[in-house]
């Protein structure tokens, strides 16, 4: 092509056709401009395409890790309140010296086993974080990705997974167990049945050191908990809207 280009040009340049030649020599400058720019343009245009891809990939990886923690979060909700209740019948035999009986050994075997371990899915915000956040390009979703997984998130994992000033679990339940036994029963099982009763109604410091924790477990973990798991439903809407709208400009 630039032969042919080459030829006529000089052809024009011989015949002394001068102004044609200058023309014809402007034409093929703007010629050749236009054919970088579009080449320009496609490039950047097959770029954006990869980008919107692999944006749409990322955000695809982190809803569905959102919708498992929303499980993960109602799972602990519910484990909670139980405990709440449980404990709450505790508190009522012991605040009024109620007799002993089978509800309140179960409630306080169960307090012995009480267990809390968070695990949360954070692979795909991670990999966005590596490849730098701005491959999210709402900045609005991105800064709300950022509350909750550099703040809620870490939050809750610090309160389940580290933080020895809520670790409810190994501080109680050796002391619940202290008061617990099992023996046999008629059917052929066992039961659980409280070894001193007594003992355990006078033992005050213990009924302090229990309701101190379970204000603890139930004020701090829920009052954290709730709000989190309603953000993070809000947040996986706004994330299949975004990845709707990405899908139409391809």
């Amino acid at each position: 092509m630039l032969g042919i280009f080459s030829r006529v040009r000089r052809q024009l340049f011989l015949n002394h056709q001068l102004r044609r030649y200058v023309l014809y020599s402007i034409g093929e400058v703007i010629l050749i401009v236009l054919g970088i720019l579009i080449a320009n343009w496609l490039a950047k245009s097959e770029e954006r395409n990869k980008q919107q891809i692999q944006e749409i990939r990322i955000l695809n990886g982190i809803k569905e890790s959102l919708v498992q923690d929303t499980l993960t979060l109602k799972t602990n909700i519910e484990k909670y309140t139980n405990m709440s209740r449980n404990d709450s019948l505790i508190f009522y035999h012991l605040l009024y010296k109620q007799p002993q009986n089978t509800d309140v050994a179960n409630a306080i075997h169960y307090a012995s086993t009480y267990n809390s371990f968070l695990i949360l899915r954070l692979s795909y915000f991670e990999e966005a974080k590596v490849k730098g956040l701005d491959i999210i390009t709402n900045f609005e979703l991105r800064d709300k990705l950022k509350q909750v997984y550099e703040d809620e998130y870490a939050t809750l994992l610090r309160i389940e997974n580290e933080d020895i000033a809520y670790d409810y679990e190994g501080i109680m339940n050796p002391k619940f167990q202290t008061y617990i036994g099992v023996k046999p029963n008629d059917k052929n099982g066992t039961e659980v049945y409280i070894l001193d009763y007594d003992k355990l109604l006078e033992d005050t410091q213990f009924h302090q050191e229990m309701f101190k924790y379970w204000q603890i477990k139930n004020r701090l973990r829920l009052r954290n908990y709730l709000p989190v798991r309603i953000k993070v439903i809000k947040l996986i809407e706004a994330i299949e809207e975004e990845i709707r709208a990405l899908e139409t400009k391809r």
